[in-house]
């Protein structure tokens, strides 16, 4: 009864161990093939690395061109300080001359009014220098008439020497003030000679009549000359500004195109690092969840990524796909780990009754007589 019993254990046990070994086989299966998904996310995350890293040298490529853009404008920071400099440069020069503009505008106006007063004077000294001659031909034909009166023509002509007098007087002033030339005349017969005076009053007429017959005039005239050069240059100056201002115009102009593509530049970055930071996230997940598989292993699961390249998944979605990969992935080690622990109990089990069986037919073969102490035992 004994054997019969330890035959039945056997093919029972057989049959559990056939059940179990089945069981294993199909467990192995299925952690080969969850070996091979591992192997096909594995190269899922080894492409999602390879493209994490080409995202990280974008950044790095954007992060220079970000660089260099700000070296840029705080270049043209500079210049257009520089060039507000410049203009209140300008504008203070422009300041000025326009003061000086005002201070000639009021020597012009004296210089119009002693214009004026030696205009008026001019004509004075022409009625007089013609009441003169008037009076010089009056006792000219006094003389060749009234030979008698001789008493009489020398009292008058006392009274025509200093008349004369008084004009050679007025020739001296005239000539200071540079309206005729006095070295050609000789006065001693200017006295003696009324025609001689009338050709001397005659020229006094004509120097007077002159536009520059002072030295006034040419001031004023010269002063005018330097007014208008000076407009002219006033003018120029204005247009300088004008132009300065509209090159500081089309500077901020630029400067606010190069602030735009900053913008735009920074928001892109924002958008690539915020990719970077998800990369980053996920793959320290990842990491985490290798480090707690076997270490002969070293593989971890990633987020399940269509192969369609226009389908994009989010973040949650991305988590949530992990999330789940990682609890399957754990539900079937804990599971695999139960069947190799039965496994082992059961090929402990084994051994222990194959030993036993083995040590029972020992026994009977030395010593059949005690097959009853083996039956009570």
């Amino acid at each position: 009864e004994e054997k019969v019993k330890l035959e039945a254990e056997r093919s029972s046990r057989c049959e559990l161990e056939n059940k179990l070994n089945q069981e294993l086989v199909s467990e192995r299966g299925k952690v080969k093939s969850e070996r091979v998904k591992r192997e096909a996310l594995q190269s899922q995350l080894t492409k999602a690395i390879n493209e994490r890293n080409a995202v990280y040298q974008d950044k790095l490529v954007l992060i220079r061109q970000m660089k260099e853009l700000e070296d840029q404008l705080h270049h043209i920071e500079q210049t257009t300080e520089e060039n507000n400099e410049k203009l209140q440069s300008m504008q203070q020069v422009l300041l000025e001359k326009d003061e000086i503009i005002k201070e000639t505008e009021a020597t012009i106006a004296v210089l119009n009014e002693t214009k004026a007063a030696l205009e008026t004077q001019i004509v004075d000294t022409d009625a007089g220098s013609k009441s003169a001659h008037s009076s010089i031909v009056e006792m000219s034909k006094q003389l060749l008439n009234k030979d008698e009166q001789l008493s009489k023509i020398k009292s008058q002509r006392d009274q025509a020497f200093s008349e004369n007098t008084a004009l050679s007087e007025l020739l001296h002033f005239l000539a200071a003030l540079n309206c005729l030339d006095i070295s050609m005349i000789n006065f001693d017969e200017i006295i003696n000679d009324s025609n001689a005076m009338s050709e001397i009053k005659e020229k006094i007429k004509e120097a007077c009549r002159k536009p520059n017959s002072t030295i006034t005039e040419s001031l004023v005239r010269e002063q005018a000359e330097q007014i208008k050069e000076q407009a002219i240059n006033i003018q120029k100056f204005r247009e300088e500004v004008n132009k300065q201002n509209e090159k500081i115009q089309e500077l901020l102009s630029a400067l606010n195109l190069k602030e735009n593509e900053i913008v735009y530049l920074k928001a892109e970055n924002s958008e690539q690092n915020e990719k970077l930071n998800l990369m980053e996230a996920i793959q320290q997940n990842e990491l985490s969840m290798a480090k707690n598989e076997n270490e002969d292993k070293n593989e971890s699961e990633t987020k399940d990524v269509s192969t369609d390249s226009s389908s994009k998944v989010t973040r949650d979605q991305l988590l949530t796909m992990l999330v789940a990969k990682s609890t399957a992935l754990a539900r079937m080690e804990s599971k695999v780990k139960q069947l190799e622990l039965v496994h082992s109990m059961c090929a402990r089990r084994r051994a222990r009754g194959e030993s036993r069986i083995a040590q029972l037919e020992s026994i009977l073969q030395s010593d059949p007589s005690s097959w009853g102490n083996v039956i009570s035992n």
